[in-house]
């Protein structure tokens, strides 16, 4: 058997709000399925959702504070006031600090501004308004100064004579560093997307859209937020400032519906034509061709080049990137954070394989149901990938910190599962932290290393009590089971209706049932990846499964597979041809794994599971086996030697009889058989000879009444073209059959012995059962090696 990764959860939509959906908006009944799967449950939301492209960004000025805001920025800029853009080190902060800056181009007529606006006369649509001096842009540096505004900076700025302060993606759990503005004379506006606390910072503006009710929607990233400040200050949302929004909207995961899902819609149609430098090079670096740009490109090729820099050092490298005039320039820069990106994946692959035997040697999920963990040297700027990757793979929350010993400080990222409250967790153990901040999904905390082990006691106690331990099961939640006939280009096709795809609008999940596998092959430059043809009784399609090759060995071609997974189209050929990606894969059923032709190496025996019983049934057998497995084979006379527990049972040699395996098979039931039946040629059982044999010798006895089988036996094999051993054993089975008599080598026939079957003889019928056994075992084919293997366990149970 093999089990599922995580629990399967697939959705039954409203039969007839599905009917109604189809009715009204003319969709498919899949689209329409999804669309519920997806809480759009009314027909003017799923009109919005099918035609997004129609719909039009909010007024920005619905923000309750917005007027507000634009009214001191602009008179700010009128006065020639130095301002200054705080923003944060990841890709959503380094996007919003971009569309900022180019927006300030365009109000103070900045060097290197993207062309101003015209209408169809040629005047200018925004007048520049003061000077390029007076712009300005801070972002911290995630080691020495860690998240958020900071005093020292704060200082800083106000020393360069800044007396306006913007903030992005940050800043509204500042309650001391505004505090510290205010008392130096600065004016600070806050855009920030993040969770509020029950007291808000001491600011000119606050940009939030959760502050209150105004603002028709709520999940904003620190880019969206950025882009609707610009938006209000030039009346207009820029493609430039789109694009940039956009990608901030991807990278940072928030929920891909309402205005996010239209900011990213528009942003990746503006890549694909886009004349920024930045995006021509990311495009380039990443070897993505921009008309083939899509929120994919972008997470997996934009995004963490972006937040590269300033994971390994500053992030102002990729504002730089972002707001290059020259593509020359673009590239190189480019190039440079490409090259921090690798970086950065071998320093995650280190640190992740660090973490998980940590998890796993001192504080496992069965006690710990809160992963904490933490050592001195891991990257504070990649924790949060690290801490990503064990929720993968735990479905536990995690919190993961880099100790610095020199500065007594514990400096982490955190990750969550849905239905746990982060943010909230921390807000709880507040007095043992020195700061922390970020959503119920998501956080950045610091402490103090001595309060380490209480946090992690403390957060543990509570979820021990408080929280119920299924929300710490991975679920998997599935669209629709279907056919593999189901799956088709078309089909496909109608599913980028519901693009962009991500949080909260996952990529449509499918389940197909009793499909088998025509092949399976492990791909890939290191053979990481797996790769299948699947068939059921409609169709056939190929399935592939990135990172997960290991599968290959815990398969086999005979098994009935349950498969979750993602559906597109791969282009090959110049043919579009529907393809499946693997998600997760069960078999309920005890597998069989047909290994007569692998040798019986050490490698071949370490693919079995350790959970394992490895059989021999003769002793000689061992010697077969490399001396490294020689302490753990067992040899079966009947009864197993010890009572060992096992989920896996290896057969390395041919048993005696159909009857010997059916003894082991009641004694102790395996989820899989690995079968290697290995026999030496010169065990190989004979065949029984023909009954046109028997019967020839039968009638040469009738005429001859008597036979020196003795002196002639290999004379009348070699007249007949037998093998001498064949006329032995015909005899040897009338003797037993009464039909003959043999003195000393003389063979007479028995006259008016009545008519027996050949089977009544015991050696006949034993080496009958035999040659079958070995027919059956040995030589038969795949399909029918299994189903006899099967007829024999089923016969157990019976």
């Amino acid at each position: 058997m093999l089990q599922a990764k995580s629990e399967w959860q697939v959705m039954n939509p409203n039969a007839e709000l599905v009917q109604q959906f189809v009715d009204k908006l003319k969709i498919p009944e899949l689209i329409a399925a999804l669309l519920i799967n997806r809480g759009i449950v009314n027909l003017n939301e799923a009109k919005q959702f099918l035609n997004v492209h129609k719909q039009n960004f909010h007024d920005p000025f619905q923000f309750s504070q917005m007027a507000t805001a634009v009214e001191r920025i602009k008179n700010a800029i009128a006065k020639g006031e130095r301002i200054a853009i705080f923003g944060d080190y990841d890709a959503d902060g380094v996007t919003s600090t971009a569309i900022l800056l180019r927006t300030f181009q365009l109000l103070t007529a900045m060097p290197s501004a993207v062309n101003l606006p015209e209408d169809a006369s040629g005047k200018a649509l925004i007048e520049p308004m003061g000077s390029a001096s007076t712009i300005s842009y801070y972002i911290p540096n995630r080691f020495s100064e860690g998240y958020g505004p900071n005093i020292s900076a704060i200082e800083k700025l106000h020393h360069q004579g800044v007396t306006l302060l913007i903030t992005v993606d940050t800043g509204v759990a500042a309650i001391e560093e505004m505090n510290k503005a205010a008392t130096l004379g600065m004016d600070v506006v806050i855009t920030d997307h993040h969770q509020m606390g029950a007291e808000l910072p001491n600011a000119y503006s606050i940009l939030h859209p959760k502050l209150d009710d105004n603002y028709p929607y709520q999940e904003l990233c620190g880019a969206g937020v950025a882009l609707k400040l610009s938006h209000a200050l030039l009346g207009e949302a820029l493609p430039d400032c789109v694009t940039l929004a956009a990608i901030g909207t991807i990278a940072d995961l928030v929920e891909l519906h309402g205005e996010n899902r239209l900011i990213v819609t528009k942003g990746l149609e503006c890549m694909k034509t886009s004349q920024l430098p930045a995006i021509q090079a990311l495009a380039q670096i990443a070897g993505i061709p921009l008309d083939t740009i899509n929120e994919e490109t972008i997470a997996f090729g934009f995004a963490p080049r972006l937040n590269a820099a300033g994971r390994l050092g500053s992030a102002d490298k990729a504002v730089e990137l972002l707001m290059s005039d020259s593509l020359e320039k673009a590239v190189e820069i480019a190039t440079d954070l490409d090259a921090i990106n690798r970086q950065r994946q071998e320093l995650v692959l280190t640190i992740t394989e660090e973490a998980i035997a940590m998890v796993e040697e001192t504080f496992p999920i069965s006690q710990w149901p809160i992963i904490v963990i933490g050592k001195s040297g891991w990257n504070s700027g990649v924790v949060g990938i690290v801490a990503s990757k064990l929720v993968e793979r735990y479905a536990h929350p995690a919190i993961v910190i880099s100790l610095d010993e020199a500065k007594n400080e514990a400096k982490g990222s955190a990750r969550s599962v849905e239905g746990y409250n982060l943010y909230q967790q921390l807000l709880e153990q507040e007095k043992l932290l020195s700061r922390f901040g970020g959503h119920p999904m998501a956080a950045g905390l610091s402490l103090r290393m001595e309060n380490l082990d209480a946090f992690r006691e403390a957060i543990n106690h509570e979820a021990k009590i408080n929280v119920d331990p299924a929300i710490f099961v991975s679920k998997i939640a599935i669209d629709c089971k279907v056919k593999l006939a189901d799956i088709t280009v078309k089909t496909i096709q109608l599913l980028d209706r519901l693009a962009p795809f991500g949080r909260g609008n996952p990529r449509p999940r499918i389940l197909v049932e009793k499909v088998e596998m025509l092949s399976s092959k492990k791909v890939g430059a290191d053979f990481n990846h797996f790769k299948a043809q699947l068939t059921d009784d409609t169709g056939v399609i190929d399935l592939i499964g990135f990172g997960q090759g290991h599968i290959v060995e815990q398969i086999s071609q005979s098994d009935q597979l349950s498969i979750v997974g993602g559906i597109s189209i791969n282009e090959w050929n110049n043919k579009l041809i529907p393809q499946m990606t693997l998600q997760d894969i069960s078999c309920n059923h005890v597998q069989i794994f047909d290994w007569r032709s692998l040798p019986l190496t050490e490698f071949n025996l370490n693919l079995i599971p350790i959970e394992r019983r490895i059989v021999v049934f003769n002793e000689e057998s061992i010697q077969q086996l490399p001396p490294s497995i020689h302490s753990e084979v067992e040899v079966y006379r009947g009864t197993f030697s010890t009572g060992k527990i096992a989920e896996n049972l290896c057969l390395v040699d041919f048993p005696n009889s159909k009857q010997l395996i059916q003894e082991m098979f009641a004694q102790a039931k395996y989820s899989r058989y690995y079968l290697f039946l290995k026999k030496r040629k010169d065990e190989l059982f004979v065949n029984p000879p023909t009954r046109d044999q028997f019967k020839w010798m039968y009638a040469f006895l009738t005429q001859n009444h008597s036979f020196n089988a003795q002196a002639h036996a290999e004379n009348l094999a070699k007249r007949n073209l037998w093998k001498k051993d064949s006329i032995s054993f015909i005899l040897k089975v009338f003797f037993e059959l009464g039909f003959v008599t043999i003195d000393n080598g003389i063979v007479n026939l028995v006259k008016g012995v009545a008519k027996k079957d050949l089977v009544e003889s015991t050696s006949y019928s034993s080496q009958l059962a035999k040659s079958e056994l070995e027919n059956q075992l040995l030589f038969s084919s795949k399909k029918d090696f299994t189903n006899f293997f099967r007829s024999l366990m089923n016969a157990t149970e019976s």
